[in-house]
Order: structure tokens, then C-alpha cells, then sequence
């Protein structure tokens, strides 16, 4: 196996029209280490199989097993778009909730000038739930956001390896 990945880097380099020495300079390695891995002598690191995937606009399964993989489908970004859509929803339903439990009490509270205890604990109560619930609200929104930045970066990598073929 590791003879199959030093060739596939060594094919994937060459396709390039890279030397040795241009590809370590780009992955600030050495020439020898280049050397090394097309030999199979040794693997690069996990930062290096990144860089070196990201330089061919291939995955890190096409590099490693030989196996194009479907990373830029249309069906991973669908699916992390339907992601955020539900990340989303389900923070605006917290919010929702969060606001239908906090208001009556308080507005009662207000509205009688209760100072009874047991109303208070109730109160505190509600108020206790609104944070849990508000705690998932801002989840989700989080959630729907770093779902937003990957599918950015799908469509960017996508576009990028459109615009190579």
C-alpha cells in the first residue's frame, strides 16, 4: 500500500510537470522526502497528504486508496444544505418557544404586582427553561452556520475542480 501511494504521488507530480525539487519546495519538504514517499520508504504526514491533495484537486481517498471518491457531489452539498435548513428551523422554533414560555408569567407577574413566593418559584421556573431552551436556540444558529461555511468551502473546492478539468 504505501508503494501504491508513492506512485500515485509521483504520477499525480509528474502530471504536474513538477521536479522533486519544485514539489518539496511547495510543501517546504525536502527533495529526499519526496523522494522517500514515491519510493515507499516512508508516508507523508496528515498535513502534508492535505496540501498534496489540495495541490492536485483530489481527495484525500483518491490519494491514499486510489478510489475516486464523490466528495463534490451534488448529493453531500444537498444533504448539508438540508442540514442548516433543519439547524435552522429548529432554532427559530426555540426562539419561538422560549418567548411563548418567558412572556405570560412575566407580563402576569407585572400586570398583578404578585410578590407571592410560589409565584416567584414558577417564575423562576420559566425563566430557568428559557435558558435551556434559548441554550439550543443559539446551538442550532451555530450549528446552521458552520454549516454554512461548509458549503462554502464544497463549492468552492467544487468550482475549483471544475475549473481544472
Amino acid at each position: 500500500m504505501v508503494h501504491k501511494i508513492g506512485e500515485r504521488i509521483q504520477r499525480f507530480r509528474k502530471e504536474q510537470a513538477m521536479s522533486q525539487e519544485e514539489f518539496g519546495a511547495v510543501l517546504n519538504v525536502s527533495r529526499q522526502a519526496i523522494s522517500k514517499w514515491e519510493n515507499g520508504d516512508s508516508l507523508p504526514d496528515v498535513y502534508n497528504l492535505i496540501a498534496i491533495s489540495r495541490l492536485f484537486h483530489i481527495s484525500i481517498d483518491e490519494l491514499v486508496l486510489g478510489t475516486p471518491t464523490a466528495l463534490y457531489s451534488k448529493n453531500i452539498i444537498q444533504d448539508v444544505r438540508e442540514k442548516r435548513k433543519k439547524s435552522l428551523l429548529y432554532g427559530r422554533l426555540c426562539i419561538l418557544l422560549a418567548s411563548l414560555v418567558l412572556t405570560p408569567p412575566l407580563i402576569i407577574m407585572d400586570a398583578l404586582n404578585v410578590k407571592n413566593p410560589t409565584f416567584g418559584a414558577v417564575a423562576a421556573g420559566a425563566i430557568s427553561l428559557v435558558g435551556i431552551i434559548t441554550f439550543f436556540a443559539v446551538h442550532y444558529f451555530l450549528k446552521a452556520m458552520h454549516l454554512k461555511e461548509e458549503l462554502t468551502y464544497l463549492g468552492k473546492i467544487k468550482t475549483e475542480k471544475l475549473n481544472a478539468e
